[in-house]
């Protein structure tokens, strides 16, 4: 699988985006900020369920809160 990375000039650094991951939780210290994508190279989809059966019972595992300044 060919990796879909693009590299943005954000607040004076290069940010890599990961296009093939799409993420809209601003909140994570993973999220490129001024786009709908990760910056990770893969993610960790994980259940908190016995039995996904649903998308309420899977969650993004590589999520951490971005800190506040």
């Amino acid at each position: 699988m060919e990796m879909n990375h693009t590299q943005e000039h954000v607040k004076n650094k290069h940010v890599l985006i990961n296009k093939s991951i799409g993420c809209t939780v601003s909140e994570c210290k993973y999220h490129a900020e001024h786009a709908d994508f990760c910056t990770l190279d893969h993610i960790e989809v994980v259940k908190h369920e016995g039995k996904a059966d649903s998308i309420a019972c899977t969650d993004c595992g590589s999520f951490e809160p971005k800190k506040v300044h």
